[in-house]
């Protein structure tokens, strides 16, 4: 266990190795998700189905389900049950009547912060050494996540992992990400999933450290006719980035596919599609996050983590 004492921001005997200590932090609202086809309700990832109290979604967009600020969420992601991983905190349905700000999720097993759905808008979040994806949003999040900073090692996943509408309900909805960074300390990992129609903006993001940056998700009907995915909401304008720095890369972005079906033509069709968007690879980054933000009360900064 953690060796802090009362008073103290950190201990001594944990490192960003460390992880499922304990659970994690869910807050579930009623505010739109698109969970499936008619469903405007879902049960929460990592409450087991039969538990009335993972209910969440509904008809309010402005949900108010509290204030969460200045909060640290450290080495967790404990299994409650066979395959139900808790992320470090979850937001299942939350409304932009909630208030969310200076968040940090630590060495969390899972995902470091999960939105499913909802419209919540959260500023000032740095994700560090998750086991899996640091920003994951699901179901239509739409809401907007300001001033974020990622930083990984080699056995994460995704820096995002982002995902549209599930269903026919609330599908309307677009997330924007605004200002941040995104960093792999060992070029491992791949800094962005667009997938599963994925629709909405991120702007200003400097993404450092990968050789894999942003992933864009085309899938095909068994005719190889184009199935709605990220590709096509690229195509279209409801999938953009835009002034973004890919430090470093070769290629800013690729389109990939499960299918044999993928046209050759796909790659440079998206290439064009964000061509007038300010997107550059420059040798150093020049854009981010405002790190000052977590000075002195995150882990990851009294640790000297971020660089």
């Amino acid at each position: 266990m953690d060796n802090i004492k009362l008073g103290e921001k950190a201990g001594t005997n944990l490192t960003e190795l460390d992880r499922e200590k304990w659970g994690g932090l869910l807050i579930l609202g009623n505010a739109p998700t698109s969970t499936g086809d008619g469903d405007k309700v879902g049960q929460i990832e990592g409450i087991p189905a039969d538990e009335p109290y993972g209910i969440y979604g509904g008809d309010n967009a402005t949900d108010n389900s509290g204030t969460l600020c200045y909060v640290s969420i450290r080495h967790g992601g404990a299994l409650i049950g066979e395959g139900n991983e808790i992320n470090g905190l979850t937001l299942g349905g939350v409304g932009s009547g909630t208030t969310i700000h200076h968040i940090e999720v630590v060495s969390n097993l899972d995902d470091g912060i999960e939105c499913f759905g909802g419209t919540v808008n959260i500023d000032h979040v740095i994700v560090a050494y998750q086991g899996d994806d640091a920003l994951d949003i699901d179901q239509n999040y739409s809401g907007t996540i300001t001033n974020f900073y990622i930083i990984h090692g080699g056995d994460t996943d995704e820096g995002m992992e982002i995902d549209g509408p599930e269903g026919s309900t609330y599908t309307t909805g677009k997330f924007k990400f605004i200002k941040g960074t995104v960093r792999s300390n060992d070029g491992k990992g791949s800094a962005a999933d667009l997938k599963s129609k994925a629709q909405g903006t991120i702007e200003n993001v400097a993404f450092v450290g990968y050789t894999t940056f942003a992933k864009v998700s085309a899938s095909f009907n068994t005719d190889c006719t184009d199935k709605k995915d990220a590709y096509l909401n690229a195509i279209g304008g409801d999938l953009v980035v835009k002034g973004c720095e890919f430090v470093a890369a070769t290629d800013m972005y690729r389109v990939y596919s499960s299918s044999a079906c993928l046209p050759t033509d796909y790659q440079a069709n998206l290439v064009n599609a964000w061509a007038a968007n300010g997107n550059t690879k420059p040798a150093a980054a020049t854009k981010g996050a405002d790190v000052t933000a977590f000075k002195s009360w995150s882990w990851t900064d009294i640790k000297g983590l971020i660089k």
